[in-house]
């Protein structure tokens, strides 16, 4: 079988064979050998090549010419084979012009996906976050992100029951006192530092609302009565997680750099700390190698943050501001079901499901202080319910 490659054994021998019958002088030969094995062609292409340039230099002595003369205007060999090469190429069928194409364009992926590889496997595992936890640390850690009930919780909830026990015997002040106390154990909650107190902070603000509008709906309060406008003047007051903002704070430190300016990017460690969190099994040196390419399009220190910030003030000001209903668990959704966005928010990915259950009581309880503001601001304008 004949190979189309140059330089075959067959068409080697086959190009000595013939230079050594024609006759031709020791220089014209040297031109022509190298001529042929440097334009790179199939062995056939080789061959004719070979007899085209044999007759050139025969045609050139039989008139006359002497060989260094031939060999002189010939040019240089490399040059002209070369000029061979690219005419022969364009001779050659339409199917090997589109694989070659097609391999060119494979390699040139495959050259740009390993360069990838490598820049993300460098920014991975060649810098380090600025802090690292120990493992009693984590285990601290991993227990603060959890959205777990607090004991204060159970007693501001009681107030509650007993402020709507006052509202319904006509007592708006003792029915104020009640809601005071209960919001007054909701503001310790949010200023504690973690998630648990946000959610449980978040939960009696919710039902402290709903406690007002309950009563203000009933009749068994005057909502223009001073009491009432106290809480007004309270609930003017937005709710800030705290908690939530100095976890994700604290868990971005451990898991990004951070340059002069204050962003930076996804660190192995950070991978390794998703990893312990979420209680994952031990990466094999498979998963190891992949890691570079899963989070390997990670966003920055700067647009974490920023999406973290716009999910809590969606919760915070939802009420406020008359975002449309809905809007936070479409960003809770996209985030929970989307692999890519698991992979380019691995913090966000970290505190879910924990943070959209606070984020989510907490838009609830935005919601109603806002109702309940305008209940109360507005006594005589309709209510709704």
């Amino acid at each position: 079988m004949r190979l189309p490659f140059h330089l075959t054994p067959r068409t080697s021998r086959h190009i000595e064979a013939t230079l050594e019958t024609t006759g031709l002088p020791e220089p014209a030969v040297r031109v022509i050998r190298r001529v042929v094995q440097r334009a790179r062609l199939w062995s056939g292409e080789q061959r004719d090549v070979l007899d085209e340039l044999v007759a050139h230099f025969l045609d050139g002595i039989e008139a006359g010419a002497p060989v260094e003369q031939l060999v002189a205007a010939f040019g240089e060999a490399d040059r002209t084979a070369a000029l061979i090469h690219h005419a022969k190429q364009r001779l050659r069928p339409p199917l090997w012009k589109a694989v070659r194409h097609a391999a060119v364009a494979l390699v040139g992926l495959c050259l740009l996906g390993g360069f990838a590889y490598v820049s993300s496997a460098v920014s991975l595992y060649f810098y380090r976050p600025p802090a690292t936890s120990s493992p009693a640390q984590l285990a601290g850690f991993s227990e603060r992100l959890e959205a777990r009930p607090v004991p204060e919780e159970p007693v501001a909830l009681d107030l509650i029951e007993e402020a709507r026990t006052a509202a319904r015997v006509g007592s708006t002040e003792r029915f104020h006192d009640g809601v005071m106390a209960a919001l007054a154990i909701a503001s310790e909650l949010l200023a504690k530092g973690d998630i648990a107190s946000d959610r449980s902070g978040a939960l009696v603000e919710r039902q402290t609302a709903a406690a007002v509008l309950d009563a203000v709906g009933s009749g068994w309060v005057d909502p223009s009565d001073r009491w009432m406008q106290r809480i007004a003047e309270r609930l003017k007051r937005p709710i800030r997680l705290a908690g939530s903002r100095l976890a994700f704070a604290e868990l971005v430190e451990q898991m990004y750099t951070r340059n002069s300016d204050g962003n930076g990017h996804l660190t192995g460690t950070g991978i390794a700390l998703v990893r312990d969190l979420k209680k994952w099994h031990r990466p094999s040196l498979v998963d190891r190698m992949m890691e570079p390419i899963w989070y390997g399009v990670p966003a920055s220190r700067d647009q974490v943050v920023d999406r973290f910030e716009r999910l809590v003030l969606i919760a915070e000001q939802t009420g406020m501001h008359g975002l449309p209903a809905g809007t936070l668990d479409d960003s809770i959704e996209a985030l929970q079901s989307s692999l890519m966005e698991c992979l380019r928010f691995p913090p966000l990915s970290v505190l879910m499901p924990t943070l959209a259950e606070v984020l989510r009581v907490t838009e609830e309880a935005s919601q109603l202080r806002t109702q309940v503001r305008l209940v109360l601001e507005n006594p005589d304008s309709p209510i709704l319910f």
